[in-house]
């Protein structure tokens, strides 16, 4: 039997910049002793039906986000979000009060830490061992219950946990927070074992 299979992990720049918008509503919204990562002085105004919004944006991300996993022919490069990208998020998420250009701003703030070394770099090299670990525990798992993978399993990491909505975890894929990585592992474990059935 031929339990041979990559795990190809990367970074998602939209999934990511949801996160930071999820971040910076709730830490308006709850005012919690332990803000959420961006705590930011001077923020963005968010809809009436914010977290509806945000729930049916999620989706069609991580379904985007899937389906061009799917696709062997797509590299793991990430870009920057274009200019429409942009302006979708804006017309989604934020209240239309707020100027396109303070939402520009936010994104730029987003994407000083993002796509420094201190950001995706960052947060990449420091699961590369966990995700080793992983690889090896998966593959001790499929020859216990003698499974053979039919093709490598994609993950899209998000540098938070996802509150508002559901991540996403089928054929092959999931989108993991970077505390998935480290706590409960049992569950990560059963988790993607599920996806690659």
């Amino acid at each position: 039997m031929n339990n041979e299979f990559s795990i190809q992990l990367t970074g998602s720049t939209d999934l990511n910049f949801l996160i930071y918008i999820q971040n910076d509503y709730l830490n308006q919204k709850q005012k919690a002793d332990l803000p959420k990562f961006p705590l930011l002085s001077d923020s963005v105004s968010y809809t009436e039906t914010f977290e509806a919004d945000f729930k049916e944006t999620w989706e069609q991300l991580t379904n985007r986000e899937h389906n061009l996993a799917q696709k062997e022919d797509i590299t793991a490069e990430d870009l920057p979000l274009t200019e429409l990208e942009l302006r979708w998020f804006y017309d989604r998420l934020i209240d239309s009060s707020v100027p396109y250009e303070e939402f520009q701003f936010f994104y730029r703030a987003f994407s000083a830490w993002w796509d420094c070394l201190a950001g995706r770099f960052s947060i990449e090299r420091g699961l590369g061992e966990e995700l080793h670990t992983i690889y090896g525990q998966l593959t001790d798992l499929l020859k216990e219950r003698n499974l053979t993978p039919s093709k490598d399993l994609q993950l899209r990491f998000v540098y938070d946990d996802m509150l508002l909505a559901k991540n996403k975890t089928t054929d092959y894929f999931a989108v993991l927070s970077i505390e998935e990585f480290f706590i409960e592992r049992e569950k990560l474990l059963a988790r993607l074992l599920e996806a690659m059935k």
